[in-house]
């Protein structure tokens, strides 16, 4: 829907959509865990994964384009991915996209630009120590960003002229836990993430 939500949106005939709240506000935190999700998987571990080069973005044909548009992405091995672009006159693009893109990886580029391999060197103490600093403090932001979700929701609530005030606290209650939920799922994924560092 187009437009902020409001306590309207869920007030349909004098009775207040728990339900459609409910779920308003399940999308609402699973949308910002799935934007961490992608964060954590785009971080280099030391092993090759296609999800590293994800977000890459290209110079080719005269725009910006993702690497997904133009390339597919394999593993070869546990420390090589293979990028095997469409065309191979953008593979010299990709292969600088690659090298420049500060993730320390250092593209070859093979028979005539039809195979671009990419070894992924295991990462330094250093890095993997910024890179645990990363997980936590980017784990606490969006931890942050669901108890503002958690908030604004609260706030609709509040706002809702159907819900008794009884009604209010169970409403409350039920978002807390709801809360609860993705915070701990966002302290599971960063634990997970650090201990794969």
């Amino acid at each position: 829907e187009g437009g902020p939500v409001d306590a309207d949106h869920f007030d349909v005939d004098g009775m207040f959509d728990d339900e459609a709240f409910y779920g308003y506000v399940r999308e609402r935190m699973d949308v910002t865990v799935s934007f961490y999700a992608d964060e954590l998987s785009s971080l280099q571990t030391g092993r090759a994964s296609p999800a590293m080069l994800e977000r890459l973005s290209v110079d080719a044909y005269e725009t910006r384009m993702s690497l997904q548009e133009l390339a597919t992405v394999t593993v070869l091995n546990t420390s090589t991915l293979s990028v095997t672009p469409y065309d191979s006159s953008v593979a010299e693009s990709i292969e600088k996209a690659i090298r420049t893109a500060a993730l320390g990886l250092n593209p070859v580029s093979e028979a005539g630009g039809t195979t671009i391999t990419v070894p992924v060197p295991p990462p330094s103490a250093e890095s993997k120590e910024a890179m645990r600093k990363h997980v936590t403090k980017s784990g606490e932001a969006t931890k942050v960003k669901i108890r503002a979700v958690r908030q604004r929701a609260l706030n609709i609530a509040k706002a809702s002229k159907s819900l008794t005030e009884s009604e209010r606290k169970v409403v409350s209650k039920e978002v807390q836990t709801i809360t609860d939920n993705f915070v701990s799922q966002v302290g599971d994924m960063s634990k997970a993430k650090e201990a794969d560092l």
